[in-house]
This record gives C-alpha cells, structure tokens and sequence, in this order.
C-alpha cells in the first residue's frame, strides 16, 4: 500500500481503510475503488482514493465472448456449468472478467460451446486500433492468433469480430479425434498434403491439394491425415454469436 500524503491538518491519529463499489459497475473498468481515510487530532477527514484495476481487458473480452455464444445458444449459466463440468459461480466471475480459465477449463468451455479454445483466444485479443467494424482486416503472413483447433493448430487470418472467420489449420494427425458439431456452416480447401475429411451420415473423403468441402450446420465432421504427413487446409466458419457481446450481465 503506497504511503499515505501529507497531511493538511494536524497529525493523524488513526487510519481507515474501506472498500466501495463503483457508482455504475456495470460501465466501470474498475471493480472496487479502495478508499484511505485519516482522522487528525482535531477531527479533520482528510485522505484519498487509490483505483485498483479489477478485470483485465483481455479477461472481459473473453468473458464477453464466452456470454455471447452461450446466449446464442441458448443456455443458460447453469446448463454451461453442467456441460462443461465447471461451477456456476467460476463462469458467472469468467463473463464478468473476473476469473481466467486454465488451459483444461478453456477446452471444456469451447467444447460445450460448441467453438474452439483459438476463437476463445482471438476473441481476448487486444484490438490493434479502434477501426469500423466494416473496415478492412489485414494480416501479415506468419502474423495473427494462434493456438489448438481439433486434433492440430490453426492462425486466425482475420482480427475482430467478422462474419466469416477464416482460418489456416496445419496438423499430421492420424487419429481424427471425436466429431465436431456446430450451429455454423463450414468450408475447407486443402492447400498442402492429402486430408481424410468425415461427415457423419453423409461419407468421407480423401482430400488433395486444390480439392474443397462445404457443409451445412449441425453435420457432425472431423478429419485426419490418412498417412500421418504433415497437412495444410484453409478452413473457413461463420461467425456464430457475434452481436451481443455488451457488458450487461446475463
């Protein structure tokens, strides 16, 4: 705790400190604003506010984005609590910003939400610039948000909350992992490499470069490498969720 300031009057004879909360939490930056108050020798309260940084930016455009799809969804905190096997009271404190997911947690949360922990990721980074949300989105090769996708690793080629958010996904998987399902469609052409891509219900393919796939919302998919060679696909998802991401608590 920083020192106190000099004084005006007298010398003090007792401190106290207190917490209040912010006249209008739900716009302020700062959780509580800690006060320090001094009684002098003549009864004079002198003293100061010290702000103190509640939620870190990164955490509530996280916590923003895990609401927005959970609304879109339509869950509630309880049923995302029991899908991703995690309490209601962490996820009620992740969406105002005021917890952080492990690793563990994260997967579990993109999971029941039907996302993966990379839009989780790019959805906390910090913006570049305050630019239109029609604005033109440029990133440099070897540049964007990086991190896991399915059974590999995938960069964001887009910043910001877009339309369709395009992805480069690389992986040498020979194990396809559990099908994924969602409520967007989903587009991929391969780039490098042969990729075995399945659509429960509907087949599966071998993949080489230059070949592409769409598929509609709700088919369950997955992919893999059918030799465990490196492989390379451009894959490309509606953005699914992406005008609700206020402040206001669910």
């Amino acid at each position: 705790m920083p020192p106190p300031p000099p004084w005006l009057h007298g010398r003090p004879a007792r401190v106290h400190e207190a917490a209040f909360p912010p006249a209008q939490p739900r716009r302020s930056p700062l959780s509580t604003v800690p006060v320090r108050l001094s009684v002098t020798g003549n009864g004079t309260v002198t003293g100061e506010l010290v702000p103190v940084a509640g939620a870190d930016a990164a955490a509530v455009r996280l916590g923003r984005r895990v609401r927005s799809l959970r609304r879109a969804r339509n869950l509630t905190l309880v049923q995302l609590a029991e899908a991703a096997g995690l309490s209601h009271s962490f996820l009620s404190q992740l969406e105002r910003g005021l917890a952080r997911p492990s690793i563990g947690s994260l997967q579990r949360i993109a999971r029941a939400l039907e996302t993966s922990e990379l839009e989780l990721f790019a959805a906390a980074e910090e913006p570049r610039a305050t630019v239109r949300s029609d604005a033109p989105s440029l990133v440099r090769s070897g540049d964007g948000t990086e991190g896991p996708y399915a059974e590999g690793r995938a960069r964001m080629l887009v910043r910001g909350p877009r339309q369709f958010q395009p992805m480069e996904f690389v992986g040498s998987n020979v194990d396809a992992g559990a099908f994924f399902e969602h409520d967007e469609d989903e587009f991929l052409t391969v780039l490098e490499g042969r990729v075995l891509v399945e659509l429960h219900g509907e087949g599966q393919w071998i993949l080489a470069p230059g070949d592409s796939l769409y598929w509609h919302s709700r088919t369950p998919h997955r992919w893999s490498s059918p030799t465990g060679d490196r492989y390379r696909m451009l894959v490309v998802k509606d953005r699914f969720g992406g005008g609700d991401e206020r402040e206001d608590e669910a």
